[in-house]
């Protein structure tokens, strides 16, 4: 595991690949002698003039650094004065200049000279004119860098000006370029929720992004968890990198630096508070230095860390003293959003001042909304304490529930229920109170009781439009897939109903539909459902779940399901919604699994399990720990395996196992299984699983299939899932059942077309090993010819770099073949060094019948000694 506290040993050169190669082509242009690059401070500039000279030494040239000061340009050749010989001197400056230039020429010996001088900008007018010079006599090839915005000699600007250089102007790293350097700076995958951090702060800037990532580490602010790099909590700046932009802002008078520091705890900026709060001359010059930047209707500041730094070096005083002026002005608006109310209360609450309870109310459902539940809980807190009623403990609930604190959520909704006042109210309440109860709290029964004690509260038509899609969205989760459809296909045609009620009634059909086997007509009913980001409620919450759960299970249009599950994270880490963002990755992560693409899902289920840690409305995390535990087994990573498995025992100990997680924990368990070496008990557990799941037949069918991929071939298991899969219609399933029904007849051809659907769907993992099926059938009919297609097709199917090793095709590879399953279990467990007694107490067997499964696999694989089963 990596020292989470250890900062890189050098900071890697990333992202600037196309730039040096532009240098490198340079030097090979007859018509270009240097090039100068154009940049602000720390871009990166000094970096890429090196990595060129770098370059430029590997190709035989005869490289010069000089570095440029100020100050070293209070004398004549001062920058030069290190790498000139001390015989170079003259009061004649032609002399001096021509007498450098040899010098220089005869150092190099007939190389080609490459110079490189940083800093351009700072030389004194003889270097200045010396740089000229070396580079018009061809003396040498010149890379030179300049600062852009400050005042430059004019012989570094003819460098360029009149052509002979190439001029370069570098740009701050791009966003995808700054995740790459911060990745290759920790040697590992990170967080996306970390990276875009580092993203805002940095804004491309590599020496800031190397402070603030450097900081991060020295804090000890990282931690290294199933291969990623997260933070549990955005970090405060370091020093350093605090002193480091300062620098920026010296100079400021005191006009400026007020406008300053308001910005910096208060931006945005509208022109009317700005023009009441800053000296519109302070803003003027601030805008024309490129620290404030303007549009027609706001202002900010021009990089995110100078908030940063201003707002660590306010006194307290005086931070209070400007949150309380910018809230007094924001207040004043004629026209005030929810967005604006919640920026005045966050002002008063930093500044310790009260918080009227009705600007409470709306900044809390503000709040909610924004995904900041702390904030959103303090503010419906002191609106609730000031009276603002049953609207603030609903928020107050929801904040607590989206903190995991299900029991402090219920135990505000239970105080609730005699003080609802509206139908509006009174439905929030109860959707969201049923939800806690059935998702968290393990309590289905009183959840089914609270809907039915809510369909007698009003009397109005109305009322019952919007409470009876509720009701049967808990009948649906309390009883069996099919029971609902009638009712709620008759509730659907219903002309009252409003279109939020209507969404609930589609949303549980689309869920019916999915656990019948009806699959197609679930997709297609639940993708126009799938809702925008971030959630808003329960509805959302669980209509984003099922088009998840539809979407890897269909097998319907798979790589649109995979696009549309990235960008929709993307989305939701940005608005900080983790629940939206774990059932995004956790889906990128089983279809990845599905393609064979293991470092994929890897990082996909890392990235789930860091949000689902932090909100998991449906317990979802129990289905990342399953397949983690299938990443490691597909890799060969026992021991990351063993790891997952357990915790996998943890969450499943700690979760209300609700039917839809049914069969992610029989797979995770299975998996386990393999891990420790049963594959036999494994395939067992999943086909009695498969039995008493078979209401839910696209979960029946997927366990069977998973039991067919252990290892168990025997004619009657493929059929049963070949009859199984005739309740549902998923093409995915369709998928197994071809394979199961081929594999059943040893058809090597009818295997080898199955294997093309399932790699039509995306299944490659599936349909690689459907090949080597085809394969191996062929093998055993004596077409060798056959075989070797299958086989190349099986390769060709398997993805590369993602660390899983070639499927074996006995009889074509040269891998010994014929072990029975319980000999490939005996050498297995005794490959990783276990005992015969050991073997025997784990698989409840005599120590006499694992000798004997031992010797005869040793025969058949032709080993004396059982450690060569480890090789």
């Amino acid at each position: 595991m990596p020292d989470s506290t250890a900062p890189p040993q050098s900071w890697p050169f990333v992202a600037r690949e196309a730039e040096l190669e532009h240098i490198a082509r340079a030097r090979t242009l007859e018509r270009a002698r240097g090039v100068t690059v154009h940049a602000g401070a720390g871009v990166g500039k000094s970096r890429l003039a090196r990595e060129a000279l770098a370059a430029a030494d590997l190709d035989g040239a005869l490289t010069i650094w000089v570095q440029a000061t100020r100050s070293a340009a209070t004398l004549p050749l001062g920058a030069f004065a290190p790498v000139l010989p001390s015989e170079v001197r003259s009061d004649d400056r032609l002399a001096l200049l021509r007498g450098a230039t040899e010098a220089l020429r005869a150092h190099s010996a007939g190389r080609p000279l490459v110079l490189g001088v940083d800093d351009a900008h700072l030389l004194d007018p003889a270097s200045a004119a010396l740089l000229l010079n070396l580079q018009l006599t061809t003396t040498a090839f010149v890379i030179t860098t300049v600062r852009t915005g400050e005042p430059v000699p004019d012989a570094v600007t003819a460098l360029w000006k009149d052509g002979a250089a190439l001029r370069l102007d570098l740009e701050p790293l791009t966003e995808e370029a700054t995740e790459r350097l911060v990745e290759a700076a920790l040697g590992g995958p990170v967080e996306r929720r970390t990276l875009g951090w580092a993203w805002a702060r940095s804004r491309g800037n590599p020496l800031y992004l190397h402070q603030i990532v450097s900081g991060w580490l020295e804090e000890g602010a990282f931690t290294f968890a199933d291969g990623l790099w997260t933070l549990a909590q955005r970090p405060v700046p370091s020093q350093p990198l605090l002193e480091l932009v300062s620098e920026r802002l010296n100079g400021l008078d005191r006009e400026q630096r007020l406008a300053m520091e308001l910005l910096a705890l208060g931006e945005p900026l509208g022109l009317a508070e700005v023009m009441r709060l800053v000296d519109p001359e302070a803003l003027i010059a601030l805008e024309t230095q490129g620290l404030v930047t303007a549009s027609a209707r706001e202002f900010w500041l021009a990089h995110p860390l100078y908030g940063e730094m201003l707002r660590a070096a306010l006194p307290v005083t005086l931070a209070r003293s400007l949150r309380l002026r910018l809230a007094a002005a924001v207040a004043g608006r004629a026209t005030r959003t929810a967005d604006d109310a919640l920026r005045v209360a966050r002002w008063q609450l930093d500044a310790g001042a009260e918080v009227e309870p009705e600007l409470a109310l709306v900044a809390a459902r503000a709040a909610s909304r924004s995904a900041d539940p702390a904030l959103a809980a303090e503010l419906a807190q002191r609106a609730r304490d000031g009276g603002a009623g049953s609207a603030a403990g609903l928020i107050l609930a929801r904040a607590h529930a989206f903190q995991k604190r299900y029991a402090e959520a219920e135990a505000v909704l239970a105080g609730l229920e005699g003080e609802l006042d509206s139908e509006d109210v009174a439905y929030d309440y109860v959707q969201q109170r049923a939800s806690v109860l059935f998702w968290n709290l393990d309590r289905a029964a009183d959840a089914v009781a609270l809907i039915e004690r809510a369909r007698g509260w009003w009397a109005a038509t109305t009322w019952e439009a919007r409470i009876e899609p509720l009701r049967l969205q808990f009948m649906a989760l309390a009883s069996r897939p099919g029971t609902v459809s009638a009712l709620a296909e008759e509730i659907r045609g219903l002309p009252t109903l409003t279109v939020a009620a209507r969404n609930w009634v589609e949303r549980t059909l689309a869920a019916d539909y999915l656990y019948a086997g009806r699959v197609r007509e679930a997709q297609a009913l639940i993708e126009p459902l799938r809702p925008e980001l971030p959630l808003r409620d329960e509805y959302d919450t669980l209509a984003l779940a099922t088009w998840v759960i539809a979407g890897t299970v269909s097998g319907i249009s798979l790589a649109t399901t995979v696009l549309t599950a990235e960008e929709q994270f993307t989305l939701a880490v940005a608005a900080n919604d983790h629940a939206a963002a774990g059932m995004c990755a956790v889906a990128a992560g089983e279809l990845a699994l599905m393609g064979g693409r293991f470092a994929d899902a890897r990082r996909w289920l890392a990235e789930a399990a860091t949000h689902f840690e932090r909100q998991d409305p449906f317990g979802s995390i129990l289905a990342v720990r399953a397949f983690q535990i299938a990443v490691a087994l597909g890799t060969g990573a026992v021991e990351a395996a063993a790891d997952a498995a357990l915790r996998l025992e943890v969450a499943a100990d700690a979760l209300p196992l609700t039917d839809p997680l049914r069969p992610y924990l029989a797979l995770g368990q299975a998996w386990a299984l393999v891990a420790r070496g049963d594959a036999l008990r494994a395939q067992r557990h999943l086909l009695e699983q498969a039995a008493e799941l078979e209401w839910m037949p696209v979960y029946a069918c997927r366990l069977a299939y998973e039991a067919l991929r252990l290892g168990t071939h025997g004619r009657e298991p493929c059929l049963a899932l070949v009859a199984l899969s005739e309740r549902c219609d998923a093409p995915l399933t369709e998928g197994y059942a071809a394979h199961a029904a081929a594999l059943a007849r040893r058809d090597g051809a009818a295997l080898l077309d199955a294997a093309e659907r399932l790699a039509a769907l995306g299944a490659l993992r599936y349909a690689a090993e459907c090949a080597g099926h085809a394969a191996d059938a062929h093998v055993a009919a004596g077409r060798h010819d056959s075989a070797r297609r299958a086989a190349a097709r099986c390769r060709e199917l398997q993805p590369d770099g993602h660390g899983a090793p070639p499927i074996v095709i006995a009889g074509l590879d040269d891998t010994p073949s014929g072990l029975t399953p319980r000999e490939l279990q005996m050498t297995t467990l005794a490959g990783r060094g276990m005992s015969n007694a050991e073997i025997a107490d784990r698989l409840v067997l005599s120590i006499r019948t694992v000798e004997t499964h031992l010797y005869r696999a040793m025969q058949k694989l032709g080993v004396s000694d059982r450690r060569q089963l480890g090789a």
